[in-house]
């Protein structure tokens, strides 16, 4: 399906001799003031007092005593095993790329009710409503994913083609689908609401997976475009 932002310093001023005559004769008078006070008589703390311990023969003996050997130290227990680090990745949707994309914006019922749409409006009306309920995913989800994915020109979507499809009243979801974009096939996982009215989505949730390798293609029905066909 193709759905397509040094303030200038002040001028130094010129100091005058009256005013250089006054500077100095208040310093004078400020040193011979510093003069005419009494400095502080110098204070020296009482000497604290020195505790005395008086030592008996028994404490010289106990101290002349050899001290007993070190005990041997037990061995420490065994570390306990760490797990591997090399575990293999998981496989499938559940390897994303991507975080998980939750939509706040629905376009498939608007898409739907485009004039260019028509024809596929009509065709539309005359498929099975569960088939109605995998469109209307599918239309969903190429515009969800060409929004958050910019690098992605995506044109088709295949919800069962890695794993099985599960409905079940009004939601879809997929773990195992696959998308195409540029002739090349990635891995999708989504979760699709459908309006009660069946024309329009009401909530969607996808993350993209790693591409998917043509020599896996046959195996799942996948193409490069639908011409190949």
């Amino acid at each position: 399906m193709d759905l397509a932002l040094p303030a200038p310093s002040a001028p130094r001023r010129q100091i005058g001799i009256s005013t250089a005559a006054s500077m100095l004769l208040h310093g004078g008078l400020l040193v011979a003031v510093a003069l005419m006070v009494p400095r502080p008589a110098l204070v020296v703390s009482a000497p604290r007092p020195v505790s005395v311990d008086i030592v008996t023969d028994a404490d010289v003996a106990a101290l002349e005593t050899p001290a007993p050997p070190p005990q041997p130290i037990a061995d420490a227990p065994a570390p306990l095993a760490t797990p591997p680090t090399d575990a293999p990745a998981p496989s499938g949707a559940a390897a994303s790329n991507s975080s998980a994309h939750v939509a706040t914006h629905f376009f498939a019922g608007a898409i739907l009710r485009e004039p260019a749409m028509r024809k596929l409006r009509a065709t539309f009306d005359t498929i099975a409503p569960d088939e109605q309920m995998v469109q209307l995913c599918n239309i969903e989800g190429i515009e969800q994913v060409r929004r958050a994915e910019p690098g992605l020109d995506p044109d088709t979507i295949v919800p069962y083609a890695m794993a099985d499809m599960i409905s079940a009243g009004l939601r879809i979801t997929a773990p195992g689908a696959a998308l195409r974009s540029r002739r090349r096939w990635y891995r999708l996982n989504f979760s699709c609401d459908i309006a009660p009215t069946r024309d329009g989505v009401v909530a969607y949730t996808f993350s993209l997976g790693p591409e998917i390798p043509p020599s896996d293609w046959d195996a799942h029905d996948l193409n490069a475009a639908d011409a190949d066909e």
